[in-house]
């Protein structure tokens, strides 16, 4: 599931030449649940870049964040290593309002989760107004860009066409 109304590649801008965005940032690009986190915490359909270079960094280590001692897997995986020891990444496969409905309620989650413990309050703010902006739209295989997923269904399309 992909909270963004469009795919990430859809958010960014040309910047002498050169495409930017969320898109190529490696800890948001291939990764649904990071790219449902970032959506979520920063509007990036009003302003391309969030303004703390790290942000996506941070991002990334929320998501690896584990939900029993607040410890953070090693490496970026889309996968849990350790399924009895779940990481934020599991809540955010569910809809954003699992998400902040978690983050709201339970105060040793949120204290325990970078993003908070960096940019505070005002994070929870955010991501509570930002919640009614996202969906539950279809994210791109693993492995494949919303253009792969795109030119798939087109060719699903064609075979389907009586001849």
């Amino acid at each position: 599931m992909r909270y963004s109304p469009h795919p990430i590649e859809h958010y960014g801008r040309k910047v002498a030449g050169e495409w930017l965005g969320p898109s190529t940032s490696q800890f948001l690009r291939g990764d649904n649940e990071a790219w449902n986190l970032a959506f979520l915490s920063h509007p990036f359909e009003r302003k391309t870049f969030h303004p703390d270079p790290r942000f996506a960094i941070n991002v990334s280590a929320t998501v690896r964040t584990r939900l029993d001692d607040g410890s953070r897997s090693p490496v970026a995986s889309t996968f849990d290593p350790r399924p009895d020891a779940p990481t934020v990444r599991s809540l955010l496969m569910q809809p954003a309002s699992v998400f902040v409905r978690y983050v709201m309620e339970d105060a040793d989650l949120r204290e325990m989760l970078p993003l908070f413990q960096i940019y505070g309050a005002p994070w929870v703010e955010i991501i509570q107004e930002r919640m009614t902006l996202c969906g539950e739209h279809p994210a791109p295989a693993p492995g494949r860009s919303a253009a792969d997923d795109f030119l798939m269904r087109e060719l699903e399309k064609d075979f389907r066409r009586p001849r």
